[in-house]
């Protein structure tokens, strides 16, 4: 089963690489404002993010190395699409 989480994770690095034009984007907190103009700080998590869902999705759902590395890759994509979707 920890294979599977590991394939998993490594679909997520994949996808970062691929969405971040062959980068792969740190973690790094950022200052934004709120909604009534105050300062608050938000943390990105980066490439550790699609690595964690990846893992994860892939761990729970899939039942062999091959497709839990396609998991990886497109549950990342679609679970942080779905989570922007709630936040807006």
């Amino acid at each position: 089963m920890i294979e599977i989480a590991i394939a998993g994770s490594i679909g997520g690095l994949i996808k970062s690489i691929f969405e971040s034009k062959g980068r792969v984007v740190l973690p790094y907190i950022e200052i934004i404002k709120d909604k009534n103009n105050n300062s608050v700080p938000y943390v990105h998590l980066g490439f550790v993010s699609n690595m964690l869902l990846g893992a994860f999705i892939s761990y729970y759902t899939m039942p062999n190395i091959a497709s839990a590395f396609t998991t990886g890759i497109s549950s990342a994509f679609l679970s942080e699409k779905l989570i922007e979707s709630q936040i807006k």
